[in-house]
């Protein structure tokens, strides 16, 4: 795989990303692929980008597109170009911690490793998956530690000719790396949210928490990538009651921008539940409850006193014996200050739909009263409905300090720098109305949000069945240096507590949490899911990387280099016990995309081993597959004894000769029609 993804990188560009989105979206617009005889693709369709054009004129749409305007920054083109590559990366399973009871069925997942990478791997199995992101970046402050970290791979010729740059704009594109300039944040966070947006399923949101230092960039740049449409809102978080050290104007706040996938506003009302205060609990319980198919609901008045006079709420509604009803149930309109609170087009939709109640009044001497049904719960089948209680988007119940305590009281000392509190990650996902989600954090940190939603889930709030995925980069907490260790600045007592990377510090918290949580809630969390299967995503060393570019097997009849255990966990220099197997088959399955919980079965064929995974598709990596375990293979799958229909060889185990006899006798299988793939 990463042979090929090397070779697919080599072609990718600054449009890549988005003629892959556009070819998703609007097929229509690119020419036929070409195969050859046996089927493989050889050519893939262009961008017909003529016919795009006429397209566009007809609508007279290109004047307007043309007028708008356009985010730009020094590193956009790379960052663009970074978008569109595939991981040269693995994925190795922590094979010891994932076989401990609590997290061998857990479908939580801890991801160690660049985000960038492990979002990549996300985009095969994962796409179009995710109901909920929260994440909490650098905020690029200056005394945060944030420099932009990628290196340029490429010689400045070939920068220069990739990105058609003179002298001078290559110096200024370079002038990024190691710094910690606006430019080199937007290059950063581009990428990583562009790719974060193809993980959202449609009805899916992302919370982005942020402050003054890049506020301003962050709306400008989640506008670019989610589109203007899909802002819902900014929650402004008090942080602090006062900051009377401070020199000048003291900050409390923060930002959190939320955006939506979907640009159609109405879809909030099928993602977010109702806002429950007081009122609404004495509503839920009042006697004037119904319940339909879509939920629970009480009648409320729809015409309301003390609002602002408008004329278009100046209308009558038609009872069924033809009498003109005003507000407050008026014969006539009387400018006293009583309106309708749905506009006469929305009231008309309600009728239709079932939302409006006009029936006798025992009151009102008009005889009938309007009311429309408020639905306590959201309703999942997208119907849109008033909400009485929207929600407030500054947060003041929820401060900086708990945060510290909490994970303080769990860790035994203040070992991290401001975590978030558990409540506000806790509020932000019990915004979202449905319990069977999947959340994910890219920037897991101390891992608030990992606790923040077993906390949920043990607090009855409906099923329990929301888990995560989190990916935190290994920082180191230390400087080395002629081989000693000592504290890095900040991080001194993480160090001195043994934590050697910030991923331990997260991965800690998430288990000690849990305990903690179960032992105080013993009879509710028996079959509470508090565990984690914990992958590292990591580069092949160099001399691994130099022997897969320069293999040939049209050139090296026999290949005798062992390229299985150099994907192991020691030979990467990870923990985890997992061998090269573990490390290419897991890889492999990601990239099919299979999800990290798929049942894999393990074949003997001939003393050699094989994966079946799906009822259909078989792995061979083992390098002591024979002749005797094809021919073995081939009489189960000649005798219906095991269906297979795809077949994906390690080219590197087998050597030439093995593989051939693999591919030949295959394809003299008559029935059933088996594919095989060979990787490097």
């Amino acid at each position: 795989m990463i042979k090929e993804n090397q070779k697919f990188n080599e072609s990718v560009n600054e449009n890549s990303a988005l003629l892959v989105e556009l070819r998703e979206k609007l097929p229509q617009f690119f020419t036929s692929d070409k195969y050859d005889e046996n089927g493989k693709l050889i050519e893939q369709g262009a961008f017909d980008f003529a016919k795009f054009s006429r397209e566009m004129d007809k609508e007279n749409i290109s004047r307007e597109l043309s007028s708008g305007y356009t985010m730009e920054w020094t590193g956009k083109q790379l960052a663009k170009k970074q978008a569109g590559e595939r991981s040269e990366t693995v994925i190795v399973p922590d094979v010891k911690h994932n076989e401990r009871p609590e997290n061998a069925k857990s479908e939580n997942l801890f991801f160690t490793g660049d985000n960038l990478e492990v979002l990549r791997h996300l985009q095969t199995n994962y796409q179009n998956s995710v109901d909920f992101i929260y994440i909490d970046p650098p905020y690029n402050t200056g005394s945060d530690g944030f420099v932009y970290p990628d290196k340029f791979e490429y010689s400045d010729e070939k920068l220069k000719e990739e990105f058609s740059l003179n002298d001078d704009e290559l110096k200024r594109l370079k002038s990024i790396q190691g710094r910690a300039t606006h430019s080199a944040w937007l290059t950063f966070m581009y990428p990583r949210l562009y790719l974060a947006k193809k993980l959202l399923k449609d009805s899916g949101v992302i919370f982005v928490s942020i402050d003054d230092n890049e506020q301003a960039n962050l709306k400008l740049l989640m506008d670019d990538i989610f589109g203007e449409g899909g802002f819902v809102s900014e929650f402004i978080w008090q942080k602090k009651t006062g900051a009377h050290d401070a020199k000048g104007v003291a900050t409390v706040t923060e930002s959190i921008l939320v955006y939506s996938k979907e640009t159609n506003k109405k879809i909030w009302n099928k993602i977010f539940s109702q806002n429950t205060d007081a009122h609404d609990e004495a509503r839920y319980n009042c006697s004037d409850e119904y319940e339909t198919e879509r939920g629970k609901y009480y009648l409320d008045t729809l015409d309301r006193g003390g609002l602002s006079y408008s004329d278009s709420m100046n209308y009558s509604i038609t009872a069924p014996d033809g009498t003109k009803i005003f507000p407050n149930g008026r014969m006539k309109f009387e400018n006293d200050g009583w309106i309708w609170q749905w506009s006469k087009d929305r009231l008309e939709w309600g009728i239709k739909n079932g939302f409006i109640e006009i029936s006798r009044s025992k009151t009102k001497n008009s005889g009938w009263t309007v009311r429309y049904k408020n639905y306590l719960l959201v309703d999942h089948d997208g119907i849109p409905f008033e909400k009485s209680s929207p929600f407030q988007n500054i947060i003041q119940d929820v401060l900086n300090t708990e945060g510290t305590i909490e994970l303080k009281n769990l860790l035994g000392n203040k070992i991290f720098t401001n975590p978030k509190p558990v409540a506000l990650i806790e509020k932000f996902i019990s915004y979202y109305a449905k319990d069977d989600i999947t959340v994910l954090d890219f920037f897991a940190g101390s891992a608030t949000t990992a606790e923040a939603i077993f906390r949920i889930n043990s607090e009855g709030k409906g099923n329990g069945k929301r888990r995560f995925i989190m990916v935190q980069l290994p920082e180191p907490t230390f400087n080395e240096k002629n081989g000693i260790r000592t504290a890095r600045k900040g991080s001194e007592a993480a160090f001195n507590a043994g934590y050697m990377t910030i991923d331990e510090i997260s991965r800690k918290r998430i288990e000690l949490a849990g305990e903690k949580i179960k032992s105080e809630n013993p009879l509710t969390t028996e079959n509470l899911d508090t565990g984690f299967k914990h992958y590292r995503v990591v580069k092949p060393n160099i001399m691994t990387i130099d022997k897969i570019e320069e293999f040939d097997p049209e050139k090296e009849l026999l290949f005798s280099d062992d390229m299985v255990s150099p994907f192991s966990s020691d030979s990467l220099n990870v923990a985890g016990n997992a061998s090269g197997l573990d490390t290419i088959l897991t890889t492999w399955l990601v990239a099919d995309g299979y999800k990290f919980n798929e049942p894999v079965e393990m074949l003997t064929f001939a003393n050699a081993t094989a994966h079946y995974v799906g009822k259909s598709t078989l792995y061979i990596i083992d390098s002591d597959w024979s002749q005797a375990a094809t021919e073995e293979l081939l009489n189960q799958i000649g005798t219906h004894q095991l269906n297979v229909n795809q077949i994906f060889v390690y080219e590197y185990s087998l050597g030439f000769t093995r593989l051939t006899e693999l591919k030949t006798n295959v394809k003299q299988l008559s029935e059933p029609n088996v594919k095989v793939e060979v990787r490097g």
